[in-house]
């Protein structure tokens, strides 16, 4: 195969009398220098890029074999634990809430596994919490305070399959502890209610849930005073359709006799807020009963 470039025939110089064929000659004209130039960048722009490519390989390896393993906790069986692509959104909907073996042993893990940074172990952690809720109330009574400021911390977590998670948690803390909730329900008010004003419609509907736990579980004086201070004034229209929205249950429940009874932080703050919502610009507030 003959060599690549381009090919022509040399000529004597002369008249055609002098034109002779024995002095043709083949002449390759090569590439110019800038054109090998050219050619050599572009044979290592291919060669950085690819072992670029390798390098990635290498990291994505690594990082895979250093991930922390879920099912490495001694109170949670590998047989509950998934991968997390094989998980909806709802994480908590899923898992088979079961009573544990040593409620002690898995109260410290839930508190070591809701402050990982992986946010599916931060799910493990608050599983953990909310079983215990169910199963072992004793138990998670004993550091209370700090399961419900562990769960508060993931509510406001931006990513929401840990933050509904965590609601989904204060649910059930709420209906089985009951009036032991009654020690932060101020916070615990105040951040559903923020939370509630998000557009995210899953969100507002699983806080929805977890303050209608709140309104039937907690003792209702406390509800009424932490309810009243977290919402009547919020300037998002969702939050104050909740407020009002649960102000209605819970004096449902306490009986408009007690609430009318001249009561100390019942009667003179109800009736101010509910002028206030029959007030108020949005109808969805105004017209709820």
């Amino acid at each position: 195969e003959p060599p690549a470039g381009v090919y022509g025939i040399g000529v004597r110089q002369g008249g055609n009398d002098d034109y002779d064929s024995d002095f043709d000659e083949e002449v390759k004209i090569g590439y110019s220098p800038y054109n090998e130039k050219r050619r050599r960048e572009r044979e290592e722009k291919a060669r950085r890029k690819e072992q670029e490519k390798e390098r990635q390989k290498e990291k994505l390896k690594h990082s895979s074999q250093m991930e922390p393993k879920v099912g490495s906790s001694p109170s949670t069986p590998s047989s509950q634990v998934s991968t997390p692509s094989h998980r909806s959104s709802s994480l908590m909907d899923e898992l088979d809430l079961k009573p544990f073996n040593s409620p002690e042993a898995a109260l410290q893990d839930a508190f070591r596994l809701v402050n990982d940074e992986n946010w599916y172990v931060k799910c493990e952690g608050i599983s953990h919490i909310r079983r215990l809720a169910i199963f072992h109330p004793k138990v998670v009574n004993s550091r209370l305070h700090d399961a419900i400021l562990a769960v508060l911390t993931e509510v406001k977590n931006l990513r929401s399959s840990v933050a509904r998670a965590a609601i989904a948690c204060l649910g059930d803390m709420f209906t089985y502890l009951k009036k032991n909730m009654d020690q932060d329900i101020d916070q615990t008010t105040q951040v559903l209610l923020h939370k509630n004003g998000e557009s995210n419609g899953f969100i507002r509907e699983d806080v929805d849930k977890a303050m209608a736990a709140l309104a039937m579980n907690v003792s209702p004086q406390r509800a009424l005073t932490a309810l009243i201070a977290a919402g009547r004034d919020h300037r998002n229209v969702a939050v104050r359709k909740c407020t009002a929205q649960y102000l209605v249950t819970i004096v449902e429940r306490m009986g408009t006799g007690r609430v009318m009874s001249g009561i100390k932080d019942i009667t003179d703050k109800v009736l101010p807020t509910a002028a206030s919502f029959a007030c108020d610009s949005s109808g969805e507030i105004r017209y709820i009963h």
